[in-house]
C-alpha cells in the first residue's frame, strides 16, 4: 500500500499521516533519522519535500532518551505541511554531529541546547536537490552547496565498485604467512598478466588502515576462483550476485573505507582481487590513483562522506556522489607513500616483503 515506504514501517507512517490531514494540516512524527539521508529513502525525501512543505526538523540522533542509553536509537522529529508551497525550513540539532560522548549527562545536555535552540539552521530543502539522492543536509551553507553544484563527483570521472565476495570467510582467506609463500602470486602495479598461482591478494575491509593497503589478506583464487564462484552457485543460484566486476580484478585502484564512523581511503598493495568490504576506485593511471588517494583522505572528503550518509556503513553511492577537487601535490604525495612503503615492508617481519632487520620509516601497521 505505501512502496515508497516499504523499507520501514515509521516511513509508511510518515506517509500516512500527510493523507490523513487536510491541505494545509499538519503532520509531525518523532522517528528513525536514516530517512534523511539513505539511499533506500531518495523516493520518499523526492515524494515528501516535493510535494509538501517541511516546517521544522529536530534532529536529536543518538542520546534523546534517558531510557536508551547505548547507541540503539538514533531519531528526527519532524513536521510536514500538506501543502505544496515553497517553505523555508528550520532545523534543530542541539548538539554537534560530531559528539560522540555516551555519559549519563548527555540527555540533559540535549534537552538544554533544545530549549535554547541551539544548533538551529534555516534552510530550503528545494536547494538540495542539486545533491543526488537528495540528502537533508541542512547544515551545508549556500557557498559549499555552490562549489558542490559547479564541481564534477567522482561517479562521473571514475566510479567506485565492489568487488568479490566469498560468503566463507574461513574457508577461503588466509593470512600470507598461512601458505606457501611461492603459491602467492605477486603482480606489480606496472604489469599485466593474469594469475597461474593459487593463492592472490585480497583487499579487504580496512581496520583502520589508510593510505596504503598491506598485504595482509590473500584469497583462494586457482583456477580463476573456481572454487569460489561454485560455492557462491551453491548458495545463491548465481556467483554473479557475488563475484562482480571480473573486468577489474587485477587492475591497481584505490579502496576505501566502507564500514567504520571514519572514513578514509588506501592504495592497493599491488595488483590484486578486491572484495565487497574493500570496495574501490580504478583511475586510469598511478598519477589519477595518487590524485584520488589524497582526495578520499582529505578532509573535505571526510566531511562530504559522513554528510551523506552519518552511519557507520559508506555505500558506493556516498563516494560516486563526492565532489572531485584538486589536492596540492598529490602525485609528489603519492609516489613518496610508495616509497616509504616499500622500505617499511623490507624491515616488517611479518610482511611478504621482509628482506632484513631495520626500522619503519612510517607506521603503515
Amino acid at each position: 500500500m505505501y512502496p515508497l515506504g516499504k523499507a520501514d514501517l515509521y516511513a509508511a507512517f510518515l506517509l500516512r499521516g500527510l493523507e490523513l490531514v487536510r491541505e494545509g494540516g499538519v503532520s509531525a512524527m518523532l522517528t528513525l533519522r536514516n530517512w534523511m539521508f539513505l539511499q533506500q529513502y531518495a523516493g520518499l525525501r523526492e515524494h515528501l519535500l516535493g510535494t509538501h512543505g517541511l516546517a521544522t526538523l529536530g534532529d536529536f540522533d543518538r542520546g534523546a532518551f534517558e531510557s536508551v542509553p547505548d547507541e540503539v536509537v538514533s531519531v528526527t522529529a519532524s513536521i510536514f505541511v500538506r501543502s505544496a508551497g515553497t517553505f523555508e525550513s528550520k532545523a534543530l540539532c542541539p548538539t554537534p554531529r560530531e559528539d560522540k560522548s555516551r555519559d549519563a549527562g548527555r540527555t540533559q545536555r540535549k534537552r538544554a541546547a533544545t530549549l535554547s535552540h541551539e544548533g538551529r539552521h534555516t534552510f530550503d530543502p528545494a536547494a538540495l536537490k542539486i545533491v543526488p539522492e537528495w540528502p537533508l543536509v541542512y547544515w551545508w551553507t549556500a557557498d559549499f552547496l555552490d562549489l558542490y553544484a559547479a564541481t564534477p563527483k567522482l561517479g562521473e570521472v571514475s566510479p567506485a565498485r565492489s568487488g568479490a565476495q566469498t560468503s566463507d570467510i574461513t574457508r577461503f582467506l588466509r593470512y600470507p604467512w598461512e601458505v606457501n609463500q611461492s603459491t602467492i602470486e605477486i603482480i606489480a602495479r606496472q604489469e599485466q598478466r593474469t594469475t597461474p598461482r593459487r593463492w592472490a591478494p585480497y583487499v579487504a575491509g580496512a581496520k583502520g588502515v589508510r593510505w596504503i593497503d598491506p598485504l595482509s589478506t590473500i584469497v583462494d583464487w586457482g583456477q580463476a576462483g573456481l572454487q569460489v564462484r561454485t560455492f557462491n552457485e551453491y548458495l545463491y543460484g548465481s556467483h554473479t550476485r557475488t563475484v562482480k566486476n571480473e573486468d577489474l580484478y587485477w587492475k591497481p585502484g584505490v579502496a576505501f573505507t566502507t564500514i567504520g564512523n571514519a572514513f578514509s581511503a588506501r592504495l592497493h598493495h599491488s595488483r590484486e582481487i578486491f572484495g565487497a568490504k574493500g570496495a574501490s576506485v580504478f583511475p586510469e593511471n598511478e598519477d589519477d590513483r595518487f590524485r584520488v588517494l589524497c582526495l578520499l583522505n582529505s578532509s573535505l572528503a571526510q566531511r562530504t562522506a559522513t554528510s551523506l550518509n552519518p552511519g557507520i556503513d559508506f555505500t558506493i553511492g556516498d563516494i560516486n556522489r563526492l565532489p572531485v577537487v584538486d589536492i596540492a601535490n598529490a602525485v609528489d604525495i603519492g609516489q613518496r607513500l610508495i616509497d616509504e612503503f616499500a622500505r617499511h615492508e623490507a624491515a616488517c617481519e611479518t610482511s611478504h616483503a621482509f628482506r632484513y632487520p631495520g626500522p619503519s620509516p612510517m607506521p603503515f601497521r
